[in-house]
């Protein structure tokens, strides 16, 4: 934006010159000048234009995600969207809500993230990284809903263990997945990790710091900081 300004600066400079006649200006290069100036405030007019179109679907799209993913209708009606981009939740008049809940910060941050992706018509996949951390049980089973129902779009959801349950989740959404894993390191491995074994017959060696599988023999390093990354069968 700010070279935007700069160029148009000169543009208006040089043609400003020519008409005073105190700077030599070929009246082509004058012509071309204004042409490109006229283009390049047509173009920003345009930016605008569209950036306010933009805002305006982007706002009504996160505000109708919010209600649907909130479950406190009463206190939080929707979503403002100002022209900066910058975001509030609604209270039941309309107005900014005073200190919202983490939970439900959260709820907004996701839906202007949907909102969007969305509006940008833009197929690329979505990141969430930890989304439910600061959500109540309800909210993080009407999310990962919420997502499901997206046809054709991909989401890769980095969760940590006290978000969801990972034999719960994978057993809920097996339909809608197509690759699970955890992530972990060495010492949270209580039973044998290797694909072809999964045996619970391990021996802990807490002197050695190490734990051996009875059944295949893998023995691995409770020290290590390299993390193992599992998938889980669907």
């Amino acid at each position: 934006a700010a070279k935007t300004e700069v160029d148009l600066a000169e543009l208006e400079l040089k043609r400003l010159e020519g008409k005073s006649g105190s700077h030599a200006v070929d009246k082509k290069d004058h012509k071309i000048d204004n042409i490109i100036a006229s283009l390049v405030v047509t173009i920003k007019d345009t930016v605008t234009s569209y950036r306010e179109k933009a805002r305006s679907q982007v706002e009504k799209r996160a505000t109708e995600v919010f209600k649907r993913l909130n479950n406190a209708p009463e206190v939080y009606t929707g979503v403002r969207v100002d022209k900066e981009f910058k975001t509030e939740i609604l209270n039941s008049k309309g107005r900014p809500a005073r200190n919202p809940s983490s939970g439900a910060v959260s709820i907004m941050t996701i839906s202007v993230i949907d909102a969007l992706r969305h509006v940008s018509g833009l197929d690329l996949p979505v990141f969430l990284d930890t989304p439910g951390r600061s959500l109540d049980a309800h909210h993080k089973s009407k999310l990962l809903d919420y997502f499901w129902q997206t046809e054709g779009q991909q989401f890769l959801i980095f969760a940590h263990s006290g978000e969801y349950a990972v034999n719960e989740t994978v057993e809920k959404f097996a339909g809608k997945l197509a690759k699970a894993y955890t992530i972990s390191l060495p010492r949270d491995q209580k039973s044998c990790f290797q694909a072809e074994c999964r045996s619970e017959n391990v021996e802990h060696d807490a002197y050695g710091k190490t734990r051996t599988c009875n059944d295949c023999g893998h023995k691995w390093d409770l020290t290590s900081q390299k993390t193992l990354i599992l998938e889980v069968p669907l």
